[in-house]
């Protein structure tokens, strides 16, 4: 689970996800740390879609996975769900960042061909966003 608090920590045999969320122009990125697994990908999931549906509407958004240790199905699960959202209002999402696990998990899942997949999180904002560029490098 995402521990409520926004720390990380081990509990009941489950380890928690800690998931920052930050903007850059019109761009949300989110960035977990730790196991994206059974224990916590509905919440993550859950998370990913109100990000998605922005206030005004489907913003983009990066998930910046160089904190993320390792992703199971239901974690690639979460990701795909927000995907076909994503992509059914017009919107975008993109990961960046991926750790090497992470990369083997996508690449033998053929989830690199899902979703855009970005070594850094700048590349990935400026993909998605002149404007989210801009304010990352001013950040």
């Amino acid at each position: 689970m995402i521990a409520p608090n926004g720390k990380g920590r081990e509990g009941r045999g489950h380890r928690f996800m800690q998931v920052q969320e930050r903007r850059y122009a019109n761009v949300v990125v989110l960035q977990p740390a730790g196991r994206l697994d059974h224990a916590n990908s509905q919440r993550f999931q859950d998370q990913l879609l109100r990000a998605l549906e922005g206030p005004q509407g489907m913003v983009p958004v990066v998930i910046d996975m160089a904190g993320l240790e390792y992703v199971s199905s239901a974690g690639l699960r979460a990701l795909m769900v927000g995907a076909k959202r994503a992509k059914g209002a017009g919107s975008a999402l993109a990961v960046a960042a991926l750790t090497p696990l992470v990369r083997e998990v996508f690449s033998i899942s053929r989830f690199d061909k899902v979703l855009p997949v970005h070594d850094t999180l700048r590349a990935a904002l400026a993909a998605l966003s002149d404007d989210a560029a801009r304010a990352f490098d001013a950040a």
